[in-house]
């Protein structure tokens, strides 16, 4: 399953009531964003500097975007967020939101695994 049906099956599960409706729309705003079926790349990096200077957290990201989804966000734009690596830890957005569960602006404190290679030189 790729990050973007990830993103819709968590959607179809969820139910926004008015309160948080308002909520991601004053977000959206913020980001320049009037209109969520004709946002463009540029917005979704704004939404993401937004979501990111206001520290919000991996759940409320994963709302927004679920939200977005079922709003008629174009896909090219969802799957450009989720893509996304604004923390420059080497992990996408969406693998901070479905695999790894941590903070996507964040560097995470867990060390990286780093794969190198050491060549043995052998004197004859």
């Amino acid at each position: 399953m790729n990050k973007t049906e990830k993103l819709a099956q968590f959607a179809n599960q969820q139910h926004f009531d008015e309160r948080i409706v308002q909520i991601f729309g004053a977000v959206c705003q913020d980001a320049g964003i009037n209109n969520l079926p004709q946002t463009t790349v540029k917005q979704g990096n704004c939404l993401i500097e937004v979501l990111k200077h206001n520290e919000a957290t991996p759940e409320f990201v994963k709302n927004l975007l679920s939200y977005s989804l079922q709003k008629g966000m174009p896909l090219y734009v969802i799957d450009h967020i989720l893509n996304s690596d604004l923390d420059k830890d080497g992990r996408s957005l969406s693998q901070e939101l479905f695999e790894d569960d941590t903070d996507p602006f964040g560097v995470d404190s867990r060390p990286q695994i780093c794969k190198t290679s050491r060549q043995m030189e052998l004197d004859l």
